[in-house]
């Protein structure tokens, strides 16, 4: 019984730091995402400009698209931030939990 004990604290302090490095990754994995989006979003700005320069939409058109493209970008920006954060705050409980086990 104690061996049982001793291995399952074992298992538990050892596993924590493991989980650490794959929230790390998951962070990693989440900053490619948000700079793969942003990528997509510079795009559609860059061919919405040319379609402006081509001068084929009125101006009350080209003002509502340019207003809509900074609408989704603000709303893109705080959605990365939100998930940045939620991502933070999900590692340091992790810490904290790790910590706690430790004695």
């Amino acid at each position: 019984m104690k061996r049982l004990l001793v291995l399952a604290a074992a298992t538990i302090l050892l596993g924590a730091p493991l989980s650490l490095r794959a929230r790390s990754r998951e962070m990693l994995r989440l900053i490619k995402q948000q700079k793969a989006e942003q990528q997509a979003l510079k795009l559609k700005e860059k061919y919405q400009n040319e379609l402006f320069r081509r001068g084929s939409l009125s101006k009350a058109m080209r003002i509502q698209m340019k207003h809509e493209l900074q609408r989704e970008k603000r709303e893109l920006r705080e959605r990365q931030k939100d998930e940045r954060q939620k991502m933070k705050d999900q590692e340091r409980m992790m810490k904290e939990s790790s910590k706690e086990l430790q004695p």
